[in-house]
């Protein structure tokens, strides 16, 4: 099976468009191509042979694998590891979607996922600070919508929560 292809010019203005401009923004709070794939895990390559590895095993209509395996798993400790998934996918050069039709600017891909890990792991810890933190990083890429957002729920939250660092702040 041949390797999915995506166009980058076509991925950004469907991006822009309702309803994947509204569903980024409230769901991912993000609107830029490089945002959505700072998420992109791995290619169809990779899943392949993840696919392969687990034999013939398959989930059909009549035959529900994927939906028992979930409900077996639902309030268990043990979850998928993403990080070791990405770090293999990574490590076997397959943590890039195959594109083409203009050049994407991969820094700010990872630079993106970076920020993000650092905010989402402090939205448990300090979701005021996080929350500002997030309306900051969307200023700096413009994203004025994204920005107002975030920062209007760190305004909100100051009302219940006096303890946020001020240099954030």
């Amino acid at each position: 099976m041949a390797p999915i292809r995506y166009e980058v010019p076509r991925l950004r203005l469907r991006i822009a468009e309702e309803p994947y401009k509204s569903a980024l923004l409230n769901v991912m709070r993000m609107s830029s191509l490089e945002g959505l794939l700072g998420h992109y895990l791995a290619d169809s390559a990779f899943t392949q042979t993840i696919a392969r590895s687990e034999g013939a095993r398959r989930n059909t209509d009549d035959h529900t694998e994927a939906e028992f395996a979930f409900a077996r798993s639902s309030g268990s400790s043990e979850s998928l590891d993403l990080r070791a998934l990405m770090e293999l996918a990574h490590a076997r050069q397959q943590d890039r979607p195959s594109l083409s039709g203009e050049p994407l600017d991969w820094e700010q891909v990872a630079a993106h996922l970076r920020a993000r890990e650092y905010i989402e792991r402090l939205r448990s810890l300090q979701p005021t600070e996080a929350a500002a933190l997030d309306g900051l990083w969307h200023l700096q890429r413009h994203e004025s919508p994204e920005a107002a957002a975030a920062l209007e729920s760190a305004f909100r939250r100051l009302h219940d929560d006096p303890w946020p660092s001020h240099q954030i702040m």
